[in-house]
């Protein structure tokens, strides 16, 4: 429950102090703010799901970055997204390819890497 600080006998409302937040309570939004709900994190605290809002947006974490290893995997889709354009020396035409392509789509002669434009 929220801790009351002082009911005023001529209006007798009550102000509400805010909620002081441990470091613990502080590292634990911190690590669980993307993978739980608001709801819950705010049920798990005791607090209303504003207050729990404000407390991740005054805190400002930021997601963390995607770090992917380098794998052939990946350099294989990579170089198949590549295109570079490649004169052929049969039928001078010019295109498109791959690193994995090696022939013309025009007359299927074999394309060089040294022929690229």
């Amino acid at each position: 429950m929220a801790k009351v600080a002082k009911v005023t006998k001529v209006t007798k409302v009550a102000k509400i102090l805010p909620k002081k937040w441990t470091e613990e309570e502080d590292n634990f939004i911190k690590e669980n703010y993307l993978r739980m709900d608001k709801k819950a994190l705010a049920r798990n605290f005791g607090v209303t799901l504003k207050s729990i809002e404000g407390k991740i947006r005054r805190m400002k974490p930021k997601k963390p970055k995607l770090t992917e290893k380098r794998t052939e995997k990946s350099e294989k889709k990579e170089r198949l997204l590549i295109h570079q354009n490649v004169r052929c020396r049969t039928c001078f035409l010019i295109d498109g390819y791959t690193e994995v392509e090696e022939n013309c789509r025009y007359c299927g002669a074999k394309l060089f890497k040294i022929d690229v434009i």
